[in-house]
């Protein structure tokens, strides 16, 4: 019987394609402050955002958030767009919601602008070419617990694709823990994609996202943090890898103003500012694009309100 199941698991595996950047979605900044330190990091204390980066990470914020980022991506190649919320009730002790949805305009569709009279290709009919959008929608619910002196978390999340006429989805967890070594000191890992994310196009083809190992330490004081994280990545053949190491810093100016910078081995930095105003938390980054993407900077936007203070509008807002 255990030969059965092997077989079937390795049929299953290797019926698909190994790609990398395929759920790319999951990977991107899950709020502006995460853009202003470098980049994903395991141990990074965002707005509620940081659910993406750990979700062992819901269960030590010190305030619960509802955000929305907004990310303008290689100069409005693509565009971002992120919610994130903690659920309040009386089941789960930390039970936190996310959603991420992109989209890129006008991609053109030459599939009906020209053929083959057998060897011969025909000349494109520039009329018939249209153009579509692309659009990528992920869902994650995300648990923690505390467990001795270890936080765990785990993300279940979910993939919709859609391109032209096609569409596609996927499955996947993600795994992560924190450990404070000292008061001011935090350690954590995350493993992406448990077992791993296969996604079924409605063409019939399939591919599978390879799991994604981190590691991260966040050094905190009252006007100072700075981090450091590592990522590795099975690329598109299982012997080769990915690795990007990043790092930031975050210094108090006053109570309300905080300033930020990054910068990570693909060879992008980035630098931000942070607002915190009453139940107010606004985070803006602006990242210089890598060297080896023939495109300009990128600028993220995140607007959070503090949820156990959500009354303090009903000053200026009336029904």
């Amino acid at each position: 019987m255990f030969i059965i199941h092997f077989i079937l698991i390795v049929s299953f595996i290797f019926s698909s394609n190994f790609v990398y950047n395929s759920a790319e979605i999951f990977s991107i900044n899950p709020d502006a402050q995460t853009g202003a330190y470098g980049g994903n990091n395991p141990t990074l204390l965002a707005t509620n955002g940081q659910i993406f980066n750990n979700p062992a990470l819901g269960n030590i914020k010190s305030k619960d958030y509802i955000s929305f980022t907004s990310r303008n991506h290689f100069s409005g190649l693509a565009k971002d767009y992120i919610f994130s919320t903690v659920l309040k009730q009386n089941f789960i002790k930390s039970l936190s919601l996310g959603f991420l949805y992109r989209e890129i305009d006008d991609i053109p569709d030459t599939r009906n602008a020209f053929y083959f009279d057998g060897n011969t290709p025909i000349p494109v009919d520039y009329e018939l070419i249209k153009f579509s959008k692309h659009w990528e929608l992920g869902g994650i619910i995300s648990l923690s617990h505390t467990l001795y002196n270890y936080k765990m978390g785990m993300n279940l999340k979910s993939l919709l694709y859609s391109l032209f006429d096609e569409k596609a989805y996927g499955f996947s967890l993600d795994i992560g823990s924190i450990y404070n070594i000292r008061d001011d000191l935090l350690a954590g890992f995350l493993l992406k994609n448990v077992p791993f994310l296969r996604i079924n196009w409605s063409t019939g083809h399939s591919e599978i996202m390879i799991p994604t190992f981190q590691i991260g330490m966040h050094y905190i004081k009252s006007n100072f943090d700075f981090v450091v994280g590592f990522k590795t990545d099975l690329s598109n053949q299982i012997n080769d890898y990915n690795s990007i190491l990043n790092f930031g810093f975050k210094k108090k100016i006053n109570n309300q103003f905080n300033f930020l910078a990054g910068y990570n081995t693909s060879l992008s930095y980035s630098l931000g500012a942070e607002i915190n105003y009453r139940t107010f938390l606004i985070n803006y980054a602006y990242i210089n694009s890598p060297k080896k993407i023939p495109f300009k900077s990128s600028h993220e936007m995140t607007f959070g309100i503090e949820i156990d203070k959500l009354n303090y509008l009903s000053k200026y807002i009336k029904p």
